[in-house]
């Protein structure tokens, strides 16, 4: 017989034939083959064990004759026992048409009761009498079981939260996807918890493990039957619903459970979520498809201001596909030169003198037509283009610093916009003293100017890269000062050189004694921190007064002037000098 070169091989062809062709020798003959096979064999007829040889009684812990007469079933695990008498019907049945093998792995026990994992192959044979035998050779694979288990754990499950991870929600959506048909509504929702990553910065990591465990915990509480959870990765979970009203209903208590406070160690306090839900089969008919549909509207939440729920909703084909072409204008425009800057003086309330300048960017088409910044700008945000265009800006403001101190114009400032994708995506302050030093510019002649919404997206981060920019000598100015939600927050990390008033305070304080009130608070509080203060939007004569009364330093409109390109500006400010 040829030998099996490893235990773990399955059995060779020529051994079953070797087998087969002994099986009508001489029975004892047949049995001593049997009893030099490592595995554990055992002969059956009728479903009651005939033969076992040393290595099953060892496997199944009684002596090989023990075995012999006892039910098969006896030593096949309860959940087992209809798929066991299935399969050697189905062998029976198959042997006719020539085909005498059949492998499988079945639940056993041993004869204290132990279950352990097996691996069967059997072989249907005919004795003299043309009854049928079945040889079954038996290994017990719970090793490699466990280990089978282990690895699918590590492989489709968070080990934090004990939920399923992102590729195991994926490969489940696809499959009931695959089962399901498109009459059904099922709901994809995707959750993340708004600011957590405050959370990790400030009491560890190891801390924030404990808030997504306890966060994983409610979400298992409040999702309730026909729900399927998964932990996506950092702070973001996912839910599959089988009915989208069950999926609304389940966020109105998951937005419940975040009512809650949160206690983690000695610790209380309150987070919220920004949800995303999409809808099969209206926001799309694949896994894929349905997940970037949920993500997009938990975006929409977040952009919201968190602590809520968004549906994805279809954009018009006409605006996604104007989108695409304004997208794809851009990114040639900008090769193409059709990009270029305004800019619009800063004047000092006292001298009346400009003091600084803010350049801002505008984009001409072929055609002649000036495309509006409220068109491309918020498009460039969510593309990621605005990261080239705010490059952009920065060399070309750098370039005209230089002309114009070349013409003895040393003392203007000029101020540049630069958004929180700039922070997320580059190295801003590399990037920034790289172009100061390409123009041999003093840091002091630039100044970056941030909305407070962008400083708030992530306040820490944000901070520190302005304190970075502050120490190399750029002015730093925190524009639409104001009209955020926590206005003060963030001053506890990072003092500005200037605040900037947003207009919407300048326009209403002249019929309103509150916004007056604001105004003049924002001014001082401004001056107590060293901080300069610039007021947008003037317009009037009667607004510029009330500023002035109240000591703010600099003042930007069109009361002064509109933004105009860099020649009229240079003429402008040399104007200025020569009265001096």
């Amino acid at each position: 017989m040829a030998k099996r070169q490893a235990r773990s091989e399955p059995l060779q062809q020529s051994t079953w034939q070797e087998i087969e062709q002994r099986a009508f020798d001489s029975r004892d003959t047949r049995l001593d083959l049997l009893e030099f096979i490592p595995d554990a064999i055992i002969l059956h007829q009728d479903g009651v064990i005939r033969f076992a040889n040393q290595a099953a009684g060892q496997l199944f812990g009684l002596d090989a004759k023990t075995l012999q007469g006892q039910p098969i079933l006896r030593f096949v695990h309860g959940n087992c026992h209809m798929q066991v008498q299935s399969d050697l019907f189905q062998m029976e049945n198959e042997m006719i048409s020539g085909r005498r093998t059949h492998c499988g792995e079945y639940q056993m026990v041993r004869s204290d009761g132990t279950p352990f994992a097996a691996e069967t192959s059997c072989l249907m044979m005919q004795t003299r009498d043309g009854r049928p035998e079945v040889v079954s050779f038996i290994r017990d694979v719970t090793d490699r079981q466990r280990l089978y288990e282990s690895l699918t754990q590590i492989a489709y499950y968070d080990t934090l939260t004990r939920l399923p991870n992102r590729n195991r929600f994926i490969e489940y959506l696809e499959e009931i996807l695959m089962v399901g048909g498109s009459d059904r509504k099922r709901a994809i929702l995707v959750l993340d918890v708004d600011r957590f990553k405050y959370v990790n910065d400030s009491f560890g990591h190891a801390f924030g493990d404990s808030v997504i465990q306890e966060i994983g915990k409610r979400l298992r509480m409040s999702a309730g039957m026909g729900s399927f959870i998964a932990r996506m990765g950092g702070d973001e979970f996912g839910l599959v619903f089988d009915d989208i009203e069950l999926a609304r209903d389940a966020t109105k208590r998951v937005l419940r459970q975040f009512d809650k406070p949160i206690q983690v160690e000695e610790h209380e306090f309150y987070l919220t979520p920004s949800i995303g839900i999409a809808e099969y089969p209206r926001d799309g008919k694949d896994a894929a498809t349905l997940l970037k549909h949920a993500d997009i509207a938990m975006y929409w939440a977040k952009e919201s201001g968190g602590n809520g729920l968004r549906e994805y909703v279809q954009p018009p084909v006409d605006t996604w596909m104007r989108n695409v072409q304004l997208d794809a204008n851009m990114r040639h425009g900008l090769t193409r030169q059709e990009f270029f800057l305004l800019y619009q003086p800063k004047v000092d309330v006292r001298t009346r003198r400009t003091v600084g300048v803010e350049a801002l960017l505008r984009w001409q088409l072929p055609e002649g037509r000036i495309v509006s910044p409220t068109e491309f700008i918020p498009l460039a945000e969510q593309t990621g283009f605005i990261v080239p265009l705010g490059r952009y800006v920065l060399h070309q403001a750098c370039r005209q610093i230089a002309l114009w101190r070349k013409l003895g114009l040393t003392s203007l400032v000029v101020s540049i916009n630069v958004s929180a994708k700039q922070f997320q995506h580059v190295n801003l302050l590399k990037e920034v003293s790289e172009a100061l030093k390409e123009w041999s510019l003093p840091p002091s002649c630039l100044d970056i100017e941030i909305t407070e919404s962008a400083v708030m997206q992530n306040p820490r981060d944000t901070a520190a890269a302005l304190c970075k920019l502050k120490e190399l000598g750029v002015r730093v100015s925190i524009d639409d000062f104001g009209s955020g939600f926590s206005s003060f927050g963030y001053l506890r990390e990072f003092i500005p050189t200037t605040i900037k008033i947003d207009q919407s305070f300048v326009h209403r304080m002249v019929s309103d004694m509150r916004e007056q009130a604001i105004v003049s608070t924002l001014i001082q509080m401004a001056h107590h921190l060293d901080m300069e203060v610039v007021a947008e939007g003037v317009e009037t004569e009667e607004q510029l007064a009330m500023l002035q009364t109240m000591r703010c330093d600099v003042v930007q409109g069109f009361y002064f002037c509109q933004p105009k390109d860099a020649g009229l500006v240079e003429r402008h400010l040399l104007d200025e000098e020569a009265i001096v």
